[in-house]
């Protein structure tokens, strides 16, 4: 018997620019730049697969925008990834393209797992 294919993607949930007003300026990977975020040019990722890279996230971010600082947060007991973060593009229309880009599924992070 075979099983049906599947290519086994994720696309990163999101939440707008404005929901970082509570989010931590901190992360394992370094801060979050405060003024960034106030004019809305940071946007949190998240549930992407954890083998990835800030590379591969900002390559395929980029396409709406100049990333200019991808943050990855890890769990400081183990450094392991957990599964979001923090991506700052060099405009607030960037960051605005992204976001539109990712709810409609434009974005899509492969998990090597499969």
């Amino acid at each position: 018997d075979l099983a049906p294919v599947s290519d086994h993607s994720t696309t990163p949930e999101l939440t707008p620019p404005a929901a970082l007003a509570a989010a931590p300026t901190r992360t394992a990977s370094g801060t979050v730049d405060r003024a960034a975020a106030r004019e809305g040019r940071v946007i949190l990722i998240h549930k992407y697969p954890w083998e990835a890279t800030q590379q591969e996230l900002e390559e395929a971010l980029g396409r709406y925008g100049r990333v200019q600082a991808v943050r990855l947060v890890e769990a400081q007991d183990t450094g392991r990834p957990r599964c979001f973060g923090f991506v700052t593009f060099a405009s607030r229309v960037a960051a605005e393209a992204a976001l539109v880009g990712l709810a409609e599924g434009e974005v899509l992070i492969m998990d090597r797992r499969w």
